[in-house]
């Protein structure tokens, strides 16, 4: 309701909140696969980090997206989970962790494209066009690969679409 009404600081620390409360529920109850055996813990952190890119907050984007860009691949975390962390990556984290982060691979397709982006954003705040341009040309996703996300590839194909228009756009700009 935050988010609809544009109250998005009150949207983060609401999901920040639920993100703790996620950790001492995660620990109390020793569950093996920690904090993303909750079912609701991958809402939590998705909402947060819209919300932290929404209100500007970087800090807490990049608290937010750390963990999910560190196993892109895990099915628990659904599909747009994954893409905010990777806007959060390429808007507010250093170049050196953008250039780090490893490539999610054939076993996470929508990741790879929105790893690509992060990669682009970083070279469009370097001011680099022809590396934000390179990256657009590689932000793609075959509709074949959407099978692990239950039916939802014509989601993730616009998410897509537009990540790689962003990028194409932000190199125009950076062209004058």
């Amino acid at each position: 309701v935050y988010i609809w009404v544009g109250r998005y600081e009150a949207a983060l620390k609401a999901n920040l909140d639920a993100v703790a409360v996620d950790a001492q529920n995660a620990r109390r109850l020793k569950l093996k696969d920690g904090v993303w055996g909750l079912i609701y813990h991958s809402h939590n952190v998705a909402f947060g980090t819209g919300a932290a890119l929404l209100s500007g907050d970087g800090a807490a984007a990049l608290e937010l997206a750390r963990p999910v860009v560190a196993t892109p691949e895990d099915p628990r975390l659904g599909q747009m989970t994954v893409a905010r962390a990777y806007f959060a990556m390429g808007r507010y984290a250093s170049q050196a962790e953008v250039a780090a982060l490893p490539d999610p691979g054939a076993m996470a397709p929508f990741g790879q494209a929105m790893w690509r982006y992060a990669s682009g954003e970083a070279a469009a705040r370097r001011g680099d066009a022809k590396a934000v341009r390179a990256e657009a040309a590689k932000v793609s996703l075959d509709p074949q690969a959407q099978k692990p996300f239950g039916g939802s590839g014509y989601q993730s194909e616009a998410v897509v679409k537009l990540a790689r228009l962003t990028l194409e756009g932000r190199a125009d700009m950076l062209e004058h």
